[in-house]
């Protein structure tokens, strides 16, 4: 081999190095711009007001469901946002734009929530107003994520369910 020979294959070489150092920094980058995500959202949970106070009504097992929640205009809206955010979340899981990983950090607020009995007999009633009026369940990954994990009570599909179950109730006319 000649020395042109040489330098062409440490010239390879070198870029060879520098492609695999430059695939492994924007590898760092992309993880590091994931854990932001993740960080922008648990702080959204831990800090914005609506999300913060719903989630503490939730788990501390208040009464708010009842046949009195769809004429309250400020609790509604704020269950709604709440819900809407965590449904926003399991789609992410579902579409992988965060991983499984990514997602612990997320699924002890998202279990909780889904499982609590009010959240349910709320989402209950929303899904059969849904099927009813022929539209989209607008929480229908929060749903999903929780058949998927076994969390939703039994008869939450079946519209007639709150005659079966105390747990259930209509509060909505479908």
């Amino acid at each position: 081999m000649e020395a042109s020979d040489w330098i062409s294959l440490v010239s390879v070489i070198l870029v060879a190095i520098g492609g695999f150092f430059t695939l492994y920094q924007w590898y760092k980058k992309i993880k590091l711009k994931r854990s932001e995500y993740i960080l922008n959202i648990l702080e959204k949970i831990r800090n914005d007001k609506d999300i913060r106070d719903t989630i503490y009504m939730i788990e501390y097992s208040k009464i708010w469901y009842n046949s009195d929640f769809h004429d309250n205009k400020d609790l509604e809206p704020q269950v709604d946002y709440t819900l809407s955010f965590l449904s926003y979340i399991c789609y992410l899981k579902n579409e992988k734009l965060i991983s499984k990983h990514e997602f612990k950090f997320l699924e002890y607020e998202v279990t909780r929530i889904v499982t609590n009995p009010q959240v349910q007999n709320y989402l209950y009633n929303i899904y059969n107003f849904s099927r009813y009026v022929k539209t989209e369940f607008c929480f229908s990954y929060l749903k999903d994520y929780a058949e998927k994990n076994n969390l939703l009570l039994e008869g939450f599909e079946d519209p007639y369910a709150y005659q079966k179950y105390d747990y259930f109730d209509k509060n909505l006319n479908w």
